[in-house]
């Protein structure tokens, strides 16, 4: 796992793009990322099957706008994206975690999609969709430009064969990304 100092190193080096940055983003081991403004939130009572289903069918698009916000019910699930726009190179590897303070008021930012996989955005950054959840009991507000995740980066041990965005499905992705259909199921 690399340190402050490594990832700064690593940002100036163009392994690591993270569109905008700020040295108050750097943790001790560590960089902060921000909630952006749009979401998709899943329609309700909707059976979906993700072998076939398109994202239009169903989510709802929300976009906010600057001084808006988005009440998070207790136990809803949400689609949004990163503020920042990430880029990682076949040396690095990236885990998204959510931040404490939203942990402690039930907000879990990842469900289970914790890996950002080595070459995603990379050369051209884009933003990282989180998938939010509110297991409290009570409304969270969640403001966009506020720290919702942390992430921390490593060195692998040789580069990747190849970059996620070369081959992967989500490679277009510019936004906060909806689940995308498989042609078959995958064993």
């Amino acid at each position: 796992m690399l340190s402050d100092n490594d990832i700064r190193e690593v940002i100036e080096k163009g392994e690591l793009k993270i569109e905008p940055f700020s040295e108050k983003q750097l943790k001790p081991a560590a960089v902060s990322l921000h909630l952006g403004f749009n979401f998709l939130k899943p329609k309700p009572s909707v059976t979906i099957d993700p072998l076939t289903d398109i994202p239009e069918r169903i989510y709802c698009r929300i976009s906010l706008k600057k001084n808006e916000n988005y009440i998070l019910k207790p136990n809803e699930f949400i689609l949004t994206e990163t503020l920042e726009k990430i880029g990682i190179s076949k040396n690095l590897g990236f885990l998204v975690e959510g931040t404490s303070t939203m942990a402690r008021l039930g907000i879990t930012v990842v469900q289970t999609a914790m890996i950002v996989d080595t070459g995603v955005g990379f050369p051209k950054p884009r933003k990282i969709t989180l998938e939010i959840k509110n297991n409290g009991p009570n409304p969270v507000v969640l403001h966009p430009k506020m720290r919702i995740a942390k992430a921390v980066v490593f060195r692998l041990n040789t580069p990747s064969s190849y970059a996620y965005d070369d081959k992967r499905k989500y490679k277009d992705q510019t936004g906060v990304g909806a689940p995308k259909t498989t042609t078959r199921a995958e064993i």
